[in-house]
């Protein structure tokens, strides 16, 4: 695993570099259980281990889950160096092209696709994609925005047009 550090202003510069891959991380069935708990969603497909085993060779990880561990991945292959906060801003064009069974090992890679000013800060974007270990195809690919700001004084609210000025 290759960690960048970068500042806002080189991240810019870097439309096509690759990113990654991250560490294998094995999504547990413990995960998938306390995701559906936590989301209400308890489809015996992601829960009921005997019955998706016999069905689907193993019970299927929520795609939601899968595109929730984007951010943490992505922090053991790049940080932005000058920024004090940033917010997720978004997903663009994501897809769950392939199943990810309980107890399966999935890992990022990136290509930054650019940044561009946004009031305050800067709209970092980087098209992700998620892999399972062993299958050809990835699980998802997304497009990811984050808005980063050079301070966290507390006021990135307002700088992103989140709120309104008091």
């Amino acid at each position: 695993m290759a960690h960048l550090n970068v500042s806002t202003k080189e991240f810019a510069a870097m439309a096509g570099h690759k990113l990654g891959p991250s560490d294998w991380m094995t999504v547990t069935q413990e995960m998938v259980q306390t995701y559906g708990e936590t989301v209400g969603d308890l489809w015996w497909i992601h829960v009921d281990v005997p019955r998706a085993k016999k069905a689907f060779g193993g019970t299927i990880v929520y795609g939601l889950l899968t595109l929730s561990l984007v951010p943490k991945m992505m922090n053991e292959i790049m940080r932005i160096t000058d920024h004090g906060n940033d917010l997720n801003y978004g997903y663009d064009n994501v897809r769950f092209l392939s199943v990810v069974h309980g107890g399966d090992r999935i890992r990022l890679t990136a290509d930054i696709i650019g940044a561009e000013p946004r009031r305050d800060g800067m709209l970092c974007r980087t098209h992700c994609i998620v892999e399972v270990e062993g299958s050809e195809k990835p699980a998802l690919v997304a497009d990811w925005t984050l808005l980063v700001f050079p301070d966290g004084d507390g006021s990135m609210a307002e700088h992103a047009g989140l709120v309104g000025a008091s």
